[in-house]
């Protein structure tokens, strides 16, 4: 069925046999929700259920041998990243747990637990999140978990972000990670102190290279303070440098026109930068996985 491309059918067969408790059934059943919840193309869990078919046979139909090769954290990870990408964060969080569970401490991966975090942020089990935080060291790459940057996201998990900020201008700023340093910028953003985002996002071009999230934080805050030349000339290089969405190419170009225009003793008073602008300036990636 799943060949054919009746992947309902098959989510109702599969479905009869979840019950069995057999990782690779398991497996499967999964890939055929994600492909029929998503419509997307069927070619990667058809190739999986190929495999299955040469390995069963191979095995004389041993399918819970099978489920150990199939179930490595690796692809229960890659999978929980696809939910978390769908904003199915529940969905994440069960299939990260059971990954945790399942596998041996050194086939833990710093990617695989860095997302079981910010699932867990997601969905505010704050408990948890900081559990992980404080058993770190059990992992062999330890020293590779960005300390300063997952303390501030958890003082600024109830979205109270006065002591998230008190706790990053504490430290010394040339200490800062990349993450630790784009957020702090988002912080300040938050709050409306667009003269301190402003500095943090140039030590972000300095250090980091020119990335068009970067220039356009710098522009947003640029523009709030009414530096129009500034604003002008980073929300140009913004452009520039592209890579936006279309909604942020669209405001992007909707406010090169309005500084363009305004002359330099125009009115751009009370300016105050969209929400969603200041999300994206402050994240990775267009999808991210700040909190706000």
């Amino acid at each position: 069925k799943i060949v054919s491309g009746d992947v309902s059918r098959a989510k109702k067969y599969l479905n009869r046999l979840v019950s069995i408790n057999d990782m690779v059934v398991r497996g499967v059943y999964a890939g055929v929700v994600e492909v029929d919840n998503n419509n997307e193309s069927i070619e990667f869990y058809t190739s999986k259920i190929t495999a299955i078919e040469k390995y069963a046979k191979k095995t004389s139909g041993q399918y819970l041998s099978i489920g150990k090769v199939e179930r490595s954290f690796k692809t229960m990870t890659e999978l929980a990243k696809k939910y978390f990408d769908a904003k199915r964060y529940s969905d994440s969080e069960t299939l990260l747990s059971e990954a945790i569970e399942q596998n041996k401490l050194n086939d833990i991966t710093l990617a695989g637990v860095e997302l079981w975090f910010d699932v867990l942020l997601r969905l505010h089990h704050i408990q948890k999140a900081e559990t992980i935080h404080k058993t770190i060291t059990q992992y062999s790459w330890a020293h590779r978990w960005d300390v300063l940057y997952r303390e501030a996201l958890l003082l600024s998990s109830d979205n109270d972000h006065a002591e998230a900020l008190q706790f990053l201008e504490n430290q010394d700023v040339n200490m800062l990670s990349e993450n630790a340093l784009r957020f702090f910028a988002g912080l300040y953003q938050k709050e409306s102190e667009y003269r301190f985002a402003k500095k943090i996002y140039k030590q972000l071009l300095d250090n980091f290279g020119n990335k068009a999230t970067y220039w356009l934080g710098y522009a947003v805050s640029s523009d709030a303070l009414r530096e129009r030349h500034v604003a002008l000339d980073a929300f140009k290089k913004t452009l520039r440098l592209g890579g936006l969405n279309p909604k942020l190419t669209q405001y992007v170009n909707d406010r090169v026109q309005v500084l363009a225009e305004t002359s330099d003793s125009g009115n751009i008073l009370g300016y105050e930068p969209d929400q969603d602008i200041i999300d994206v300036s402050s994240n990775s990636d267009q999808k991210g996985y700040a909190l706000w």
